[in-house]
């Protein structure tokens, strides 16, 4: 088996992981002979590392986007910290990446000077700011989706992380039509487009087939964000065997972004 990456998991700095996850714990993880992740990437939210947790989790700044300029040195300091700690482990199989948001004035949940610093950038959509909200009813949410996902796309991330999570979570089904567009708006921005462990209800073989035929890199993901989830890519594996498809015959994305990025 080629040698794979696991574009996304979350260590203690997200509010959401367990408090175990620490930089060590994956490092041996790695090293387990049974291991097929070659490379790890850490990316924490964002968001997480620049608001404190009532902030996060109310999600405000996505429509005050003036909290994360009052916010920025906190997050800047946390997420540097988080660097410094990753580069005095000196083993090049680990990754230094944020996952972030976009907020409703076109801003991502980084700072300039961080996104300088970061090896890799997830895009990600938990909750809908209200600037790109349409409606509710799903052709709306699926309009919301795109407006978003297009902003996104432009906004110099990476990977496009769980691609159809806010829409199944919003019980919108997700047609096929809505792959076809969501895989053209990755390969016209050179993204690649994550498929997760973690992916419940999604359409993960349409996503495959889409991305295989148009060339579009897979990003294989364990989003971990507890110690059981730590290193199982395996069910990423079975999703593209489902799909028809080996490991050998998907583009994939290796972790390391782009030069003009």
């Amino acid at each position: 088996m080629r040698p794979l990456t696991d574009c996304h998991a979350h260590t203690e700095l997200s509010y959401c992981a367990d408090g175990v996850l620490t930089i060590e714990v994956y490092r041996a993880v790695l090293d387990d002979p049974g291991c097929i992740i070659a490379r790890q990437a850490l990316t924490n939210h964002g968001f997480q590392a620049y608001f404190p947790p009532d902030i996060a989790w109310s999600w405000e700044f996505l429509d005050r986007p003036a909290l994360f300029d009052r916010h920025v040195t906190r997050g800047d300091e946390r997420l540097l910290a988080f660097k410094e700690e990753l580069e005095n482990c000196r083993d090049d199989r680990l990754i230094f990446g944020v996952e972030v948001e976009l907020m409703g004035d076109g801003r991502l949940t980084i700072s300039d000077a961080l996104r300088a610093e970061a090896q890799l950038l997830l895009g990600s959509l938990h909750v809908m700011p209200r600037a790109y909200h349409k409606g509710y009813a799903p052709a709306q949410a699926i309009e919301s989706f795109f407006a978003y996902l297009r902003d996104l796309a432009a906004s110099g991330i990476d990977v496009i992380a769980h691609p159809f999570r806010w829409l199944r979570e919003s019980d919108v089904p997700v047609p096929q039509e809505c792959v076809e567009e969501t895989v053209a708006i990755a390969k016209a921005h050179g993204l690649a487009l994550e498929l997760s462990a973690r992916s419940r209800g999604e359409p993960a073989a349409a996503l495959i087939k889409e991305c295989a035929a148009a060339g579009v890199p897979l990003a294989l993901a364990t989003d971990a964000h507890s110690l059981a989830e730590v290193g199982r890519l395996q069910p990423v594996v079975e999703q593209i065997e489902r799909a028809g498809f080996t490991i050998d015959r998907v583009p994939l994305f290796d972790g390391r972004r782009l030069p003009s990025r």
